[in-house]
């Protein structure tokens, strides 16, 4: 009787310390992709301060006339107003904000706001399902 007490004692102890392993192994693994999503959606932010230098090296024009479509031609999406690329290890979604008398709004890609208007980037990274977000603010496009 008292083997069966301590076998049961046993197993129970054993049980928890798998339960408390696996929820320890799910919360590295969701933890991992929310890392892994913020990591694009950085990775979103850089690109597209490499497409506006690229643009502003290749025509030699001032960024601050240039409009989002003029640099980000390819992924434009007009409808929804943002820019999608795919990056090989997630999604990323760019979209451009501008100050209306004090109040942020979202340019479109349709729209003849340039660049010396935008005054914020986000920038939203999706993997596995997972979107984490980065902005920049205060953007000042007169010295790039």
């Amino acid at each position: 009787m008292f083997t069966l007490f301590l076998l049961a004692i046993s197993l129970f102890l054993g049980m928890s310390l798998m339960a408390s392993s696996i929820t320890g192994r799910r919360s590295s693994v969701a933890t991992g992709k929310s890392v892994h999503s913020f990591q694009v959606a950085d990775s979103g932010l850089e690109y597209a301060f490499f497409k506006i230098r690229e643009y502003k090296d290749s025509t030699g024009l001032m960024i601050r006339d240039a409009e989002i479509s003029d640099i980000f031609t390819a992924g434009c999406d007009s409808a929804e107003g943002y820019v999608e690329y795919d990056t090989g290890m997630g999604i990323v979604n760019l979209y451009f904000y501008y100050d209306d008398s004090g109040t942020k709004k979202q340019a479109d890609c349709d729209s003849n706001i340039t660049f010396s208007d935008i005054k914020y980037i986000k920038s939203v990274g999706i993997h596995n399902d997972i979107s984490r977000s980065v902005e920049a603010e205060g953007l000042i496009f007169t010295g790039i």
